[in-house]
């Protein structure tokens, strides 16, 4: 039987090819926001190599500053064109996420401009603690707007699949650590998601009713299945607590820095619980890896279950069995992240007369710095 992940799927009117999705994420290969040769290089390759469904990430509706794609002109059109038909000469779909950062971009772009690049420091850094509050409600409605007009030149490009970014902007104003606003964006949880809530209406208008159409929203709580060493890194990360690092030049010969580093509490760690069928976390970690990590993670206030096993996983809960007492529990979830073990790949080599060698995962399940390790060590003996 083949690997149902192998397997067409059809979501939304479109059929993938199989279930093999490269996620969003910034490659940096644009050239001033335009799609470059290397995109188009890079995503094509991926195609070719039998991903299903590609997302092109953090695609801007708008003229800023930021190294991402950028979408916000008719006259970009051609080139989100030319990179559509390349992946699907291969069969992949192909799907764009638009964001708006969380800053007032004509502002910062206006700065960044003129040069003046301390006051476009200040200017950003002001902005990603307040403009939440500060922008005015004229302004969200004409982001809305441009996001709109975005996806209908992506749709206009042959792109498959929108994606609206839930977190940056929209992120901010859902949540109460970011947004005190007093007026319709901001106060009841019916308020703070009107603007998530308005993009996707809006946008379904602009597509029409058939067109594919995502809103990625990431929530604060986290359930991490899997405690080795890649499960308890995840959760170093999610756990992660936010700072502020203030650095001011001394007024001296040496042009010494001064620099300063302080708790924002403007920013907030996700809730995020680990559970971990072993006895223990880590197992096969390195006793001094462990120490260091064990007491970020407890800085963090990452919580943790050994010796228990997931039951079932579904809407807004993961249910875990006790292996010793037999007890269930209930987990909220708004993330799921699935970091358990892999059994190494066996393969019978007994009739094959050349040398053949097993790194990494297929050897052992390890990490990937170990297995370009024993990459290198293997190239070397030829």
């Amino acid at each position: 039987m083949e690997n149902v992940i192998l397997q067409p799927i059809e979501v939304g009117g479109q059929t993938f090819k199989n279930r093999i999705m490269f996620p969003p994420l910034t490659t940096g290969y644009e050239k001033n926001g335009m799609i470059s040769e290397q995109d188009m290089g890079f995503y094509t390759r991926l195609a070719k190599g039998g991903v299903g469904y590609i997302v092109m990430g953090d695609v801007a509706p708008i003229n800023s500053f930021s190294p991402t794609p950028k979408l916000f002109d008719d006259s970009q059109i051609p080139a989100f064109k030319a990179l559509a038909d390349s992946v699907h000469a291969y069969g992949t779909k192909l799907g764009i996420q638009i964001f708006h950062p969380e800053y007032d971009v004509d502002a910062i772009n206006s700065l960044f401009m003129q040069k003046k690049f301390d006051e476009m420091r200040q200017r950003l850094h002001h902005d990603m603690m307040f403009f939440t509050d500060e922008a005015s409600e004229e302004m969200l409605m004409s982001i809305i707007d441009k996001m709109c007009a975005c996806a209908v030149r992506a749709q206009k490009a042959g792109v498959d699949v929108i994606q609206i970014h839930g977190d940056r902007l929209n992120g901010c104003l859902c949540s109460t650590r970011m947004n005190h606003r007093t007026d319709k964006f901001g106060g009841s949880l019916e308020n703070r998601v009107r603007f998530a809530r308005e993009i996707v209406e809006m946008a379904r208008k602009a597509v029409g009713p058939a067109y594919p159409l995502i809103m990625r929203i990431s929530g604060d709580k986290v359930v991490i299945i899997g405690g080795g060493a890649t499960g308890c890194e995840s959760a170093e990360f999610f756990g992660a607590q936010e700072y502020e690092l203030n650095v001011h030049r001394l007024k001296n010969f040496a042009g010494d820095l001064d620099i300063t580093v302080t708790h924002n509490d403007k920013f907030h760690n996700k809730d995020v619980t680990i559970v971990e069928m072993m006895p223990e976390l880590g197992i096969g970690m390195g006793d001094f890896e462990k120490r260091i990590l064990f007491a970020t993670l407890k800085e963090n206030g990452v919580k943790s279950m050994v010796n228990t096993k997931v039951w079932n996983i579904d809407d807004g809960v993961v249910r875990v069995v006790d292996k010793n007492r037999g007890d269930v529990v209930e987990l909220p979830a708004d993330t799921v992240i699935l970091a358990g073990g892999l059994r190494p790949t066996s393969i019978d080599t007994s009739n094959v007369t050349i040398p053949v060698y097993s790194i990494g995962d297929a050897d052992r399940p390890g990490r990937i710095i170990n297995a370009l390790l024993q990459a290198y060590c293997t190239a070397r003996e030829f």
